[in-house]
């Protein structure tokens, strides 16, 4: 049996996110990570892409056609209502709040993991990543540049979670993947690596 492991987390022990035949997801291991074993407390029939912890009491997944679940026992996690049925790619946790992006440009937070508000929407935007550093939220994906034929980079930015800024980079491929390493937040596109301090510029 293999799985295509997205996320992993350790939780005390690891936890994995994965995608397996549009089942659910989660794999648990022991203490150093060689002996797993396959848990699906939810049948979700969505492939499940990233997960966020909060300290080490709750979890929170996310993945294909609107899937969120969320509780403090990975073994027995329950599904989360959103109404919105995007291909959710990232979920991070800082500042207090979850925040979750979509691949249809929706960009949803939630500080308790049960309860989900969508806080933008952008018809044109395919979000990929997220992550904050606790005081600014960082989204980034692609958009389609109709005057080249070619999906560039955009990113959107909040201090507050309720008010985004929207930039274009039609010169940089799209962010698939970010984090914030405590300094700066990184990004991966294309084979490459950008680094920002506020989301505004790249290099």
């Amino acid at each position: 049996m293999s799985f295509s492991v997205r996320s992993v987390f350790f939780l005390p022990v690891f936890i994995a996110a994965a995608a397996f035949f549009s089942a659910l997801p989660l794999a648990r291991a022991d203490i150093v990570g060689t002996d797993w074993t396959v848990r699906n407390p939810v049948r979700l029939h969505s492939d499940m892409l990233d997960m966020a912890v909060n300290g080490s009491s709750n979890l929170v997944a996310v993945g294909a056609h609107g899937a969120i679940v969320s509780g403090s026992d990975p073994s027995a996690l329950a599904r989360v209502p959103t109404g919105v049925t995007d291909d959710f790619s990232s979920v991070t946790f800082g500042g207090g709040r979850y925040y979750t992006v979509g691949n249809r440009g929706h960009i949803l937070s939630s500080t308790n993991s049960t309860t989900w508000t969508v806080k933008y929407s952008s018809t044109t935007d395919i979000f990929e990543s997220v992550a904050t550093s606790g005081s600014l939220v960082v989204a980034a994906g692609a958009y389609f540049n109709s005057a080249t034929a070619s999906y560039n980079n955009v990113v959107v930015t909040s201090t507050d979670g309720v008010n985004w800024t929207r930039r274009v980079f039609p010169n940089m491929a799209p962010i698939t993947r970010m984090l914030w390493n405590g300094q700066m937040f990184v990004g991966i596109l294309d084979g490459a690596t950008a680094s920002s301090l506020d989301g505004s510029s790249w290099s």
